[in-house]
């Protein structure tokens, strides 16, 4: 009788503790899913700020290949071609 007891204390104590880790191991599954979720917003608000950020260096780029300082540090070389 006393190895049935036994059993029993062991089946509840690990009831117990296979429960506890499977509410923990949701938990955790909860957080994850928020955190990817956040992590997602905030890669598509970069790839946003990197995409705007392009094209104002392009614009600057272009200002600036225009502007008679560069035009003028820069000139264009001619090549001569020997005959």
């Amino acid at each position: 009788m006393e190895t049935v007891f036994k059993a029993d204390i062991f089946f509840f104590v690990t009831t117990i503790a296979v429960g506890l880790v499977a509410v923990f191991m949701i938990i955790a599954l909860c957080y994850s899913i928020i955190m990817i979720r956040r992590l997602r917003m905030l890669i598509e608000k970069v790839e946003t700020n990197v995409d705007d950020a392009n094209v104002h260096v392009k614009e600057l780029v272009d200002r600036i290949k225009e502007s008679v300082i560069f035009a003028f540090l820069f000139k264009k070389k001619n090549k001569r071609k020997n005959s």
